[in-house]
């Protein structure tokens, strides 16, 4: 079987463009990887979301071949787009199986015996006690990239003395193009601004919680910048909570893809607070809490109404979405902290089902491993390369467990 990574077309286009039909001729089948952004469905996805066609462009070219091809993405809905998309393309589709992973953007949590990173088992015991801290506010959004809907959060809730924030949008900006404001989802987003929050100039950082505690444990690759005269590594807060999260009740998780339609694309910023254990409320794509029940997550419907989950309008699903925070800002952060605690059995298990997915990983060989991970046989390789079979056979068969 042959290994295509599309992540790599998208960032070496002439190179994939000259040499695809040669690839495509050979005899064989294609295992097609695009993990890093969920998928980029082009026509099924306007053209500012998949400006290079990738997957088109390979699938019309594997239209003249009779292939087989697997697509392993990191869309939990990659199933139905596939089919939404097959209606709207201009060809005969070749035969299409998909597979979903939908971890390689993922917080590591203690396991038995696993030769993977891990966060060390005393880590995740001292962010435990450090989440029974005094709260003093409710809700915290944690903001790096400056997306319209997140802007619109902030501007909604900035000033409220029981939210925490904060805003840190030069990981994503180029230093020198502040102004820059990227992934529209929201016609007008600027207009509706309430609150005067300029998100060219309200920047704030939080502390890293980086000491002692976890000095030892490797996070992977840094992410520096530099503000101010002071470096901050945006690996760590992928990783770790800052150190203001702990005396607020819930998180509010504003997932990278909003816009309908759009892959089920799940970061670090879900998985988070799903190994330490802290109440969150989460929007993304419609249906995107649906997603996570369907995987054995629990949802905390104690507590918060789902129904913006299913409203396809992206602006009305933003609008009832903020209704559930408004239903809970006010309160006494002590009486909320109180009402939260009917999720302390939720919390543990879906941090137990979040560690069972590792523990689950069928004693998977190095390369599958890096192949699902993104790992180094996936940096180094060129944009196509072989695989074994019996990879191909583990890989399908732990991806199993998350496509129904």
């Amino acid at each position: 079987m042959i290994l295509i990574n599309l992540d790599y077309c998208r960032n070496s286009n002439e190179i994939y463009k000259r040499t695809i039909l040669e690839v495509l001729e050979q005899d064989d089948d294609f295992l097609l990887i695009d993990l890093m952004e969920g998928s980029k469905l082009w026509p099924l996805d306007d053209l500012d979301f998949d400006k290079s066609k990738i997957f088109y462009t390979v699938m019309r070219a594997g239209a003249a071949f009779d292939k087989n091809f697997t697509l392993l993405s990191s869309d939990s809905n990659i199933k139905s787009r596939i089919s939404a998309w097959k209606n709207q393309i201009d060809f005969d589709s070749p035969n299409i199986d998909v597979l979903n992973f939908p971890l390689p953007v993922l917080v590591n949590a203690y396991l038995h015996d696993v030769d993977i990173p891990l966060v060390p088992k005393h880590v995740l015991n001292c962010m435990d006690d450090l989440n029974e801290m005094e709260k003093t506010k409710n809700f915290i959004q944690l903001t790096s990239s400056p997306i319209d809907f997140r802007i619109l959060s902030l501007d909604r809730y900035w000033k409220h003395e029981f939210f925490e924030y904060s805003y840190v949008p030069w990981f994503h900006w180029e230093h020198d193009a502040p102004e820059v404001l990227h992934n529209h989802t929201i016609k007008d987003w600027d207009k509706r601004i309430e609150n005067g929050f300029n998100y060219k100039k309200d920047f704030r950082f939080l502390n890293e919680i980086y000491d002692k505690l976890i000095e030892e444990f490797d996070v992977g690759t840094e992410e520096l910048m530099e503000y101010e005269g002071k470096l901050f590594n945006k690996t760590i807060f992928n990783h770790f909570y800052p150190v203001q999260a702990f005396p607020v009740c819930c998180d509010i998780i504003l997932e990278s893809y909003v816009a309908t339609p759009g892959p089920t694309f799940m970061t670090e910023k879900t998985w988070k607070p799903i190994v330490y254990k802290r109440p969150f409320l989460l929007l993304g794509v419609p249906e995107i809490n649906q997603t996570l029940k369907d995987l054995n997550f629990e949802l905390y419907d104690e507590i918060f109404d789902y129904s913006f989950d299913n409203e396809p309008d992206d602006l009305k699903r933003l609008h009832m979405f903020w209704e559930q925070i408004d239903r809970y800002i006010n309160l006494d952060p002590k009486i909320f902290n109180d009402k939260l605690k009917v999720l302390d059995e939720k919390l543990e298990h879906n941090r137990k089902t979040y560690c069972e997915w590792h523990e689950s990983n069928l004693n998977l060989t190095n390369e599958t491993r890096d192949i699902l991970c993104q790992g180094s046989i996936m940096d180094n390789m060129e944009y196509y390369f072989e695989i074994e079979e019996h990879t191909f056979v583990d890989i399908k068969k732990y991806c199993g467990i998350f496509l129904s």
